[in-house]
């Protein structure tokens, strides 16, 4: 019986270790389809850059871009203390698909409360509000690599989505340090 086990552990042991080695191999050393993959990738960030350029252009924003590609514009400057990276924000804003629809809304009277620095903002949110002083109003539109990615947020964002945002910063606060 033990020997039997033996033989069964061991040859269930080979097939996994050469099925990953296979697997890895192929990967590797398959220029064709690592120039595909390439390829397709190069392809859906062109298609997303082109549809993001048709949307501003369409609402006749004048909007800058960050190195990341996020694309902003404050068009009501904030009076108040400027967020950082270890700042809560009290944030009112409304989310959205770049086909126009509403994903998530939190107005004046229901805002959200965020904390920056904490990883748990997509990127190109916490990236724009990080250049807002309290009470600024502006506007971004988010690449689907600075927002949900390829996963979508499991809820209101498909994979792959370019988001637009329309935020107000109602109120920064910096945490107390420690004596």
């Amino acid at each position: 019986m033990k020997n039997r086990f033996l033989i069964l552990f061991v040859a269930a042991a080979g097939c996994i270790c050469s099925c990953g080695r296979k697997y890895q191999d192929e990967k590797i050393t398959d220029p064709e389809a690592k120039q595909h993959v390439i390829d397709a990738n190069r392809a859906l960030v062109h298609d997303e850059a082109k549809a993001i350029d048709e949307f501003i252009s369409r609402h006749q924003w004048k909007m800058e871009m960050t190195g990341t590609g996020l694309h902003y514009q404050i068009y009501q400057e904030g009076s108040g203390i400027k967020a950082d990276g270890s700042s809560v924000l009290t944030v009112a804003f409304k989310e959205y698909l770049l086909n126009g629809t509403l994903c998530y809304e939190y107005d004046e009277q229901h805002p959200l409360k965020l904390v920056t620095g904490k990883g748990t903002l997509i990127n190109g949110l916490e990236e724009g509000l990080l250049m807002l002083n309290e009470g600024a109003r502006a506007r971004f539109v988010i690449p689907d690599h600075l927002a949900y990615g390829l996963t979508g947020d499991e809820g209101k964002i498909p994979p792959a989505s370019a988001l637009y945002c329309e935020v107000h910063l109602v109120k920064v606060e910096k945490p107390q340090t420690q004596k």
